[in-house]
C-alpha cells in the first residue's frame, strides 16, 4: 500500500500532542483503532461516536496498515511526512527545523 496523503487524518503539534486525529472530528486515530481491536464493528463504532462515518473508520485502518508496512529504512520517509504536517500546521518560524520537529515527535511534547 503506497499512500502518503491522508484525506481525513491530520497532525498538529498543538492538538493531542501531535498524534494523528481525524480532521474536524477531534478524535484520535488510536481511539478508533482500539475499538476495532476490542472487536467492535464499524457500525458499533459509529454508534459510539455518531459524528464518525464509515469512511473515517476505514481511513484509520488504512493508516494503521500503512504504518505496519514501513521498514526501518522507510521510517525516515514517514518522519518527513510528519514533519511536513507539522510545518503545514505550525506558523511559528522557530519550528521550521526538522530536528526540532523530530524532538517533538520523539519526546511527545508540545511546542512552546
Amino acid at each position: 500500500m503506497k499512500q502518503t496523503i491522508w484525506k481525513r487524518i491530520y497532525l498538529d503539534p498543538k492538538v493531542f500532542q501531535g498524534k494523528p486525529i481525524l480532521k474536524a472530528k477531534n478524535i484520535l486515530v488510536s481511539e478508533v483503532l482500539e475499538k476495532l481491536a476490542d472487536g467492535k464493528t464499524i457500525a458499533e463504532i459509529i454508534q459510539i461516536y455518531p459524528f464518525l462515518d464509515t469512511e473515517d473508520v476505514l481511513e484509520c485502518l488504512r493508516y494503521a496498515a500503512w504504518l505496519a508496512t514501513l521498514s526501518a529504512s522507510n521510517w525516515e520517509k514517514h518522519e518527513d511526512w510528519l514533519f511536513g504536517q507539522i510545518l503545514q500546521n505550525n506558523t511559528n518560524p522557530q519550528f521550521y527545523n526538522r530536528s526540532e520537529a523530530l524532538k517533538f515527535l520523539e519526546n511527545d511534547q508540545d511546542f512552546v
